[in-house]
């Protein structure tokens, strides 16, 4: 009996090559090789078209099967770079990341305490009192510069840098530090550098252990991040670079100290890839593409007349005459400098063509269009929301906006995961330390001290197009029990309900006292309820007179 034949495959010139210079790796290549041939014999040719490499369309076509991080590490510095460049200098990338900042950010994400209270063991009035006291320790330390470490920008603003960086150039990293100064409350500071600076130390190789800057155990977890003292592309006044690490970990606590802030695609992905990186190219050629159309108009609508003359000079208009010899000198006699209304003339013998440009392209606005509508769904915009023009219809500008929104509330989430509850729980931590809060089991018990941080964030609202019948529907959501006030208040208005509320009950008073609205709102006149009350329903007749009245919730209404 003979085991299971193996398959040969022959070399080709390419094998030998790599294997001259990289036998592991050719070896590697090869073994792969003669596996994928034997599975071939042994299960025949596959079902799918999108695979086959004997028809016209794909038969070219042969794309490298790469893992989450070869795919991304080589390009990462280029794309990048141009990822930037196209921010700085093209209108359309700017306007699609200010955008996403815009809406996903806006003048921030803001927090609101929401502790767990039956963990707790918390009446609601202590919970209440307690979730107050650690939002104002919050939103000092969120509201004020003491946040950042250079003393240059509020939480709420580092939150917008945070989000434009992540998307400009794949990822950010955002470092807790504790320094001490007079004024503050706390000592927490933050500092966030770009992706740019974390990177291997020169001299050191990438390894599974360390690549790209990222040191990880053998569980793939982070535990440093190498930061170069400076950003690589900025001036140097620096000698020689140099790399601090930076522990992810505290070594004694455990608690975190280092943040990744990036959206990975890819399970295993160490790097994040920024968000322009699928339509660089189209965007790069539509700015090219632009940029030549507007020079076409410019130069067709500087119409030029060419007046042919017997005499040198003589059909040159006065301001085009040379005047001295050092003009002269420098003058082209084949240069034409086009102008509004310019007049050139000709040498003896020189007939004047004129060009039809047929400028403005017709053909121009439907092809950008076109384009804009193929990068919005990589960007996940609608193309109103990209372009910021709603000239469909009501319905069509509302299905825009909701999809829109789908992607503005992912990109939420994991900022709030990745930045925003972390740092509140860095604040909350100190605050615990200090003694502002008392939390009994904080440090003793992790759910204990999950439970405390709890919070929740919103955002700006989405804005509506009709907002009597946002809030129409908002009502009726509110009377069917599908939603609270609080998320109503979340979705139309942004921010907190109760703050609201407690605001509306202190002008509702005064209003009151002013007399300017009534005691109770909202209740009718006697005559108005007694002509809208419900009529009742005849009882049925069972001979004793206490039983002819009806239950008093037998009621009908009446039919409209």
């Amino acid at each position: 009996m003979t085991g299971p034949q193996v398959p040969t495959v022959a070399l080709s010139r390419l094998d030998r090559a790599i294997a001259t210079v990289a036998p592991r790796y050719a070896l590697k290549r090869y073994e792969q090789r003669v596996r994928l041939e034997a599975a071939s014999r042994f299960f025949g040719p596959g079902q799918y078209s999108g695979a086959r490499i004997d028809r016209p369309a794909t038969k070219n076509w042969t794309p490298r099967l790469g893992g989450p991080n070869s795919d991304s590490a080589p390009d990462l510095p280029a794309l990048r770079a141009r990822s930037a460049d196209l921010v700085r200098n093209t209108p359309l990338a700017t306007g699609a990341v200010h955008t996403i900042v815009t809406t996903s950010v806006g003048t921030g994400l803001r927090s609101n305490s929401r502790i767990d209270r039956e963990l707790l063991g918390l009446s609601d009035e202590t919970a209440d009192a307690w979730e107050r006291k650690a939002d104002r320790i919050f939103d000092w330390w969120a509201e004020s510069k003491a946040c950042d470490i250079a003393g240059r920008f509020t939480f709420y603003q580092l939150q917008d840098l945070a989000l434009r960086t992540t998307v400009e150039r794949g990822d950010a990293f955002a470092i807790r530090r504790f320094v001490e100064r007079p004024g503050d409350l706390l000592a927490t500071k933050l500092q966030l550098i770009e992706g740019d600076r974390v990177s291997t130390p020169l001299g050191q190789l990438e390894t599974e252990a360390l690549f790209l800057g990222v040191e990880m155990d053998a569980d793939g977890r982070h535990t440093r991040y190498w930061v170069r003292d400076a950003d690589p592309g900025d001036y140097n006044f620096r000698q020689a670079w140099s790399w601090i690490p930076v522990d992810v970990y505290g070594k004694e606590s455990g608690e975190r100290r280092a943040l990744q802030i990036a959206r990975p695609t890819r399970l295993g992905q160490i790097r994040g890839v920024p968000l322009l990186a699928p339509v660089i190219e189209h965007l790069k050629q539509l700015d090219r593409f632009t940029e030549a159309e507007l020079m076409a108009a410019v130069v067709s609508a500087f119409f030029t007349v060419f007046i042919k003359t017997p005499d040198e000079g003589a059909g040159l208009m006065p301001d085009m005459t040379p005047t001295n010899q050092t003009a002269k000198a420098n003058l082209d006699p084949r240069q034409v400098n086009m102008g509004v209304g310019a007049v050139v003339g000709l040498e003896p013998g020189e007939e004047p063509v004129f060009a039809n440009p047929m400028r403005p392209n017709t053909a121009f606005d439907p092809f950008v269009l076109s384009i804009l509508r193929q990068v919005g769904v990589a960007l996940e915009l609608p193309f109103e929301f990209l372009v910021k023009h709603f000239t469909a219809s009501y319905s069509a500008s509302r299905a825009a906006i909701l999809e829109a929104w789908r992607s503005v509330m992912t990109r939420r989430s994991w900022l709030v995961s990745d930045f925003c509850q972390p740092c509140r729980e860095w604040v909350i931590t100190e605050a615990v330390l200090r003694g502002y809060l008392v939390a009994p089991g904080f440090f003793d018990d992790p759910l204990v001290r999950a439970a405390y941080c709890r919070a929740e964030w919103t955002g700006p609202a989405m804005g509506q197009l009709n907002p009597v019948d946002e809030a129409t529907a908002a009502e009726k959501r509110i009377n069917l029990g599908v939603s609270t006030l609080a998320e109503e208040t979340a979705q139309l208005t942004g921010g907190d309900w109760e703050r609201k509320h407690a605001q509306r009950v202190k002008e509702h008073r005064v209003r009151v006292a002013a007399g300017l609205e009534p005691e109770v709102l909202g209740v009718k006149t006697t005559a108005a309820v007694a002509e809208n009350a419900p009529a009742k329903l005849p009882a049925p007749d069972s001979g004793d007179p206490s039983q002819d009245e009806p239950p008093a919730d037998q009621t009908v209404r009446h039919a409209a």
